[in-house]
Formats: structure tokens, sequence, C-alpha cells
């Protein structure tokens, strides 16, 4: 099992809010997991029974297959699936030179789709599903792969992406997917 904080990379960006807003949106002091690097990979008899209870953990099934994980941007109509790479316990996406990534319309995702590249079926199938149950429009998932299928294991709606801006390509298709939703709504 993988035991973790109920915030986006142990709470790391609102350690950076205002003195005032911390108590409100930061870990609370009651939280046995402090950070990002204290989450922990544990077999579930080893984790400690009120660990369940507590509204500020989340344990879930770890699953892992290899060194990948899919990321997901979604930007309005535009989707930004990446295979992105990582030997860390927690897989995070670091435009890692072997990353590949491909740009899907939201609204053709229940097409029949082939492969493409290293993007199977079954991740358009869970994407067409999720888009389709909570029609956000603006996200980022983290979806794995078990070597048979792919389970999206966490959502993020104010995805961090890093300290530095990147420039990485696909961006630009995100922004073109968020300046297409601003302008459809007017």
């Amino acid at each position: 099992m993988f035991v973790k904080t109920d915030l986006n990379y142990g709470g790391k960006a609102e350690r950076g809010l205002p003195a005032e807003l911390q108590p409100m949106f930061s870990l609370q002091p009651d939280c046995p997991i402090r950070d990002w690097d204290d989450y922990r990979l544990m077999r579930r008899d080893e984790i400690e029974p009120e660990w369940w209870d507590n509204p500020h953990l989340v344990i879930e099934n770890y699953i892992a297959h290899n060194d990948t994980l899919y990321r997901v941007y979604g930007c309005g109509h535009a989707l930004i699936c990446i295979l992105a790479h990582s030997k860390d316990l927690i897989k995070k996406e670091d435009e890692h030179p072997d990353d590949r990534w491909v740009y899907v319309d939201r609204r053709q995702l229940n097409a029949d789709y082939s492969v493409i590249g290293e993007f199977q079926t079954d991740l358009w199938q869970q994407l067409a599903g999720f888009t389709s149950c909570y029609p956000l429009d603006y996200f980022c998932l983290d979806v794995v792969h078990d070597g048979e299928h792919h389970t999206i294991i966490d959502l993020n709606l104010t995805p961090y992406f890093g300290e530095e801006p990147s420039d990485a390509q696909w961006l630009a298709i995100l922004r073109r997917g968020l300046h297409d939703l601003t302008r459809d709504r007017r």
C-alpha cells in the first residue's frame, strides 16, 4: 500500500501560503506524514490502525510495472498525454529525454483508437470514461500501467509543474485549449 497526505506533493505549495492561510490549507498537526519525502510504501498489516480513519491521509494500492507513468494534462478540449520516465518511488513527470507525448482533442476520445505510439487503447478508454463523468475544464491526471491495464491514481485540480517555467512544446497546445475554452464561453 502507498500512504501519503491528501495534499498534492505533501502540501509543498501550501507551505508557501501566508501564515494566516496555512492553518486552513496546510497539513494538520495530527497528520503523521509531514511531507512528500515522508510518503510510505508499506504492507497492509504494517499500517497503523488509526491511519485508516485519518482524513488527512490517503492510503491506496501501490501499482508499479516499470519506470514509467502517464501524465495527462487537460485544458479545455486539449489533452496532452505524456509517457514519462522516473526511477523514483514517487514518480514525477520531469521532462526526461525519453518522455513522449501526444495531443488528443477531448471531443474525439470516444473514437476507436488504435495504439498511438506507446499509448494503448485502454488509456483512451480510461480518459473517455473519466472526462465524461467529470467534465473538468482544467486538470492533471497521474496514470499508471500494471502491465495489463491503465489506472488513474491521482487527480490534481491545480497541477503544479515546477519552479522554473517549462519550455515543453505541448504547453502551447494547452494554452490554445485555454484560449478556446474562454472564447467559447464569451
